[in-house]
């Protein structure tokens, strides 16, 4: 409600808070004077849903709507701010850590859809500027974000550890130590976007001695991890 008030507020000192302006800002893109309109309405909304399965949903049309602002500037030559890669890695973050906390009979068709967007986000970024710096990271994290949804619908219990694990870092502020495009210590080596096994990389996830992935400690690139707690 804190947010919702905050909005309006925004609204009517800015804007009127005529609901036409906010009609109006939702086909603009990102160079335009009232795109702010636009990503503050989606935040509301997003503020508003309350059910997981429709938090998804709704994170699933927003990050289509960054892919498709992103194809519209590359279209025009314009380089897409860096904030719209962000907002579209963080939607889909968000849906992916909302998959992980419901039961394994709604994760997984939840996950599968969730590869199937991924998948196409990905495709439709590798039709425009493929030498931009920008795309090729945002590309990459999408790629490894696509891994990680594929490990969710064969391990989802490794999935779930791993989910724990990357909210944990980014509340202490070191994010992408697991989910990270580069294979850093604690990610994911580079692969297919569509195939295979996920590989840990160096420091990864591992199951301990136990076979138990909450019990187990980082791996060493191997898919070994220390020993568990029996």
């Amino acid at each position: 409600m804190n947010m919702l008030v905050t909005a309006v507020l925004i609204f009517t000192l800015l804007f009127g808070g005529t609901a036409g302006t906010v009609y109006a800002a939702q086909n603009t893109l990102p160079t335009d004077f009232l795109y702010p309109v636009k990503t503050l309405s989606e935040d509301v909304r997003l503020s508003l849903t309350l059910g997981p399965q429709e938090r998804v949903e709704l994170l699933e049309q927003l990050a289509q709507r960054r892919v498709e602002e992103i194809v519209a500037l590359q279209n025009r030559g314009v380089e897409p701010p860096a904030t719209v890669s962000l907002r579209l890695q963080q939607h889909n973050w968000q849906a992916i850590s909302l998959a992980a906390g419901v039961e394994d009979a709604a994760m997984q068709p939840l996950l599968e859809r969730l590869r199937i967007r991924l998948q196409a986000q990905y495709n439709a970024l590798e039709q425009v500027d493929k030498q931009s710096p920008a795309l090729l990271q945002t590309r990459n994290t999408l790629q490894t974000q696509l891994r990680l949804v594929e490990t969710g619908l064969t391990d989802p219990q490794g999935f779930r550890y791993m989910i724990r694990l990357e909210n944990q870092n980014r509340i202490q502020g070191t994010p992408d130590s697991i989910v990270s495009p580069s294979g850093e210590p604690g990610g994911y080596g580079p692969g297919s976007p569509s195939g295979g096994t996920p590989q840990p990389g160096p420091g990864g996830y591992g199951p301990g001695e136990s076979g138990n992935p909450d019990a187990g400690q980082g791996g060493d690139g191997n898919g070994k991890g220390g020993s568990g707690n029996h």
